[in-house]
């Protein structure tokens, strides 16, 4: 391979880490604001519903009262098989191992590196980005026929 190959190759494998960490980052993010949002919102239906069951406006509401007493239940039925903190755990461990590899191609790329150097680094993310995905598929999956 050229150097000007080995070079354009370096550059292709910091974009995609970097453009990946960001991406996974986001992600991450993103399925904790959910994990949270279901944590509030399990909390509120709580209390409120038994505020309604206290509050004397309410009698002859009690369809009312148990429609807003099951959210909390449903809520804990989605939080355990949406496993919402073990995949913003995943993405956020997939962003610090992009990262990560981002530094050494931004380290190959500033020296002289040779074609092993840049095989072992290409070598390291496809095996990462390979016990990633079984990570996900092996875990965070919905599994119907077995408990979590």
């Amino acid at each position: 391979m050229t150097d000007e190959g080995m070079r354009e190759l370096l550059d292709e494998m910091h974009e995609h880490c970097d453009s990946s960490s960001r991406s996974y980052r986001r992600h991450g993010r993103f399925y904790y604001f959910l994990s949270y949002l279901l944590t509030v919102t399990t909390v509120l239906a709580s209390i409120s519903a038994g505020a309604l069951a206290i509050l004397p406006l309410t009698k002859g509401n009690e369809a009312l009262i148990g429609i807003v007493a099951l959210i909390p239940a449903a809520s804990a039925s989605m939080a355990s098989q949406l496993k919402l903190v073990d995949k913003a755990n995943w993405f956020y461990n997939c962003s610090t191992e992009y990262k990560s590899l981002e530094r050494d191609f931004q380290f190959l790329q500033a020296s002289c590196a040779t074609p092993d150097q840049i095989e072992k680094a290409k070598d390291r993310l496809s095996l990462m980005e390979v016990q990633a995905d079984r990570g996900w598929s092996e875990r965070l999956s919905f599994f119907f026929d077995r408990k979590p």
